[in-house]
């Protein structure tokens, strides 16, 4: 007996932090907090498109005395070109099905013509389109997830080189009310990129636009067609 007694002295000893430890209890210590990655869920995008303009309704008014052609006439045999766009834009994913943007486009010149009284009136124009979108995304198969959508906002329009083959007319530009509508799908290529293939259809409200020399033109009914291709990048 004093044997063992004398081996357990000389362990306490030798190891007091064992003779301790067996005398503490056995207190857990809780894990770190997990990092969180952070994700703002704003975007940045840039667009490019063809546009196909469909046929509004013009009309040419305001007689000047260097040619009494341009009196309140409305044209006949109208058509307007085709023409390309281009844009940017920033919005917020505010759910896993909704999203809302704002975007700016600019259409290129368009030359359009049109005819009255054996006369024949051409020119060109060109736009800017600002829209406040809002999308419902419906769902995502394989990376791809398609789209629809609306929009709301203004369009700015510069006519420019009117003229009947004697006077040229050239008209600030006029803004008026725009609204659209927008279909399509976008394509994820990483968790911050994603291809954006759509279709959109913009109408804008009647517009009168008149010269330092009083001629006036009326254009009425404007809507137009695009296809659009461009890109959507998620900054983190």
């Amino acid at each position: 007996m004093s044997d063992l007694r004398l081996c357990l002295a000389l362990a306490a000893l030798l190891f007091p932090g064992a003779a301790l430890a067996a005398d503490m209890p056995d207190i857990g210590f809780a894990p770190p907090p997990e990092v969180q990655e952070f994700g703002s869920n704003w975007y940045l995008r840039g667009d490019v498109g063809y546009v196909w303009h469909d046929n509004p309704s013009l009309a040419v008014g305001g007689v000047t005395e260097q040619d009494i052609a341009w009196g309140p006439y409305k044209l006949g045999g109208v058509s307007f070109d085709d023409s390309w766009s281009a844009g940017f834009g920033f919005g917020v994913k505010a759910t896993d099905w909704l999203r809302f943007d704002v975007t700016a486009d600019y259409r290129s010149k368009s030359d359009f013509s049109g005819n009255t009284l054996g006369t024949t009136f051409s020119g060109s124009a060109d736009s800017w389109i600002l829209l406040a979108n809002a999308y419902l995304d419906l769902g995502t198969w394989s990376g791809i997830t398609p789209y629809v959508g609306a929009g709301i906002g203004a369009a700015g329009v510069t006519p420019s080189g009117v003229n009947d083959g004697i006077v040229t007319a050239d008209f600030d530009s006029q803004w008026a009310f725009a609204w659209g509508l927008m279909a399509g799908a976008s394509i994820a290529l990483s968790p911050n990129w994603a291809i954006d293939v759509g279709y959109r259809y913009v109408a804008i409200d009647d517009m009168d636009f008149r010269d330092a020399a009083d001629n006036q033109l009326q254009v009425r009914d404007q809507s137009s067609q695009e296809v659009r291709i461009g890109a959507r990048y998620l900054i983190d």
